[in-house]
């Protein structure tokens, strides 16, 4: 085993790794879904955020491993960040000198397959990779190396907004300590709430601006259908921070508002003139959902109207769509039909293998919500859920 070597400037990667404060921070379901994509994308067993201190390798997320920490001498990641702007992959560990006896290869996880992509800071320092591990050996594609690319640069603008969001608490607390003037200290704070919401959406845009430049180097017709799929998640959640922006409580975003120019947005990306649907929309003025229960009900009406347009509408037929949301008590229903032949009446979303059913269940979930679908006259998915707990800062 051949252990890995110091980056070139340690100290000022441990700096600059400590800047951030992140190394043994609580679990964030943000990284999480991010791991689990790459997870599933690739079709390993194990994905990680990893992270490298100097002594250590530890896990800010990880998919498919229990352990949270491992010496350093033994990460693959060690290696990996020794050349920052390339994926480093090892096809199978055992054949290889630096880590066919490494004991993460000769005993759990039985690392065979690793593929890690450098976590590089605004700066220039690689924290960590974003990694994927299995315990068989494996070949990526170029599209799979592609996006765990992509997924790399999220996660880093993720470790990013979460540093501005600490140095914002800290501000808010600076700002409670010195002055008692609210009023003051309220525009103060609304202004740096305000670019952080539009910071996330320019970051947001800028991996959408990516993801059609890589459109380019594509003929694949599934490759660019996934591509143009990611590209609207992204938009259906760049868009809940341009509303978020432009709110007057920063906090909330009107649902009416913005699923109309949801629906806008996939209909400019997708429609023709000749599947011109029908649309109903009832939803009431009065419902407000905050940011995170927003971003996950914008991410799954994006996958049902992008399917409703993929696979449901017909050429010059009379095609639609009827989607509603209501209150009962404290209980939110979300409805959505549309005219195509929908799925088989035994379909079960929690055991489906697309992607795009595997988010939708993963997403109702996250606002503690239960989906059912029914195909008795027309195909209809019903979401039961609770708007999301408010934070309370302790």
């Amino acid at each position: 085993m051949i252990a890995p070597e110091d980056y070139h400037d340690e100290e000022g990667r441990l700096r600059e790794l400590e800047s951030y404060q992140i190394m043994d921070s609580e679990i964030e379901q943000d990284f999480d879904n991010l791991t689990k994509l790459a997870a599933e994308f690739v079709g390993t067993n194990i994905s990680l955020v990893s992270l490298l201190d100097d002594e250590r390798q530890w896990f800010k997320s990880r998919f498919g491993l229990d352990a949270e920490e491992t010496p350093k001498e033994l990460a693959f990641c060690g290696h990996a960040i020794q050349k920052p702007n390339e994926v480093f992959i090892v096809e199978d560990a055992r054949r290889d000198e630096r880590f066919h006896d490494n004991p993460l290869v000769t005993g759990e996880p039985y690392v065979i397959f690793y593929a890690g992509v450098p976590l590089i800071s605004k700066n220039g320092f690689p924290l960590g990779t974003l990694c994927v591990i299995d315990d068989s050996p494996k070949e990526l594609t170029e599209q799979q190396i592609s996006m765990l690319k992509i997924l790399s640069n999220q996660v880093m603008k993720l470790i990013e907004l979460r540093k501005l969001n600490h140095e914002l608490k800290s501000v808010y607390k600076e700002i409670g300590k010195k002055n008692k003037d609210l009023k003051n200290n309220y525009v103060k704070i609304q202004t740096l709430i305000k670019e952080i919401h539009h910071r996330v959406k320019n970051n947001m845009l800028m991996i959408a601006n990516l993801l059609t430049f890589q459109e380019k180097e594509y003929d694949d017709p599934q490759i660019l259908a996934a591509l143009e799929q990611s590209k609207n998640r992204i938009q259906s959640m760049s868009l809940v921070h341009e509303k978020l922006y432009g709110s007057a409580s920063l906090q909330d975003v009107k649902t009416h508002e913005y699923v109309n120019q949801l629906i806008a947005f996939i209909e400019d990306t997708l429609s023709s003139n000749v599947i011109l649907p029908k649309k109903t929309i009832d939803i009431p003025e009065e419902i407000i959902f905050d940011s995170e229960t927003m971003s996950a009900i914008g991410l799954i009406l994006n996958e049902l109207i992008t399917n409703s347009y993929k696979y449901a509408f017909k050429p010059n037929e009379d095609n639609f769509l009827e989607l509603s949301i209501s209150k009962d008590k404290e209980v939110y229903t979300l409805v959505y039909s549309d005219s195509g032949p929908g799925l088989p009446n035994d379909f079960d979303i929690e055991f489906c293998d697309s992607l795009g059913m595997q988010l939708i269940h993963i997403l109702t979930g996250q606002i503690n919500g239960e989906i059912t679908y029914t195909n008795d006259g027309k195909s209809t998915f019903r979401i039961k859920f609770k708007k999301a707990e408010p934070i309370v800062d302790s």
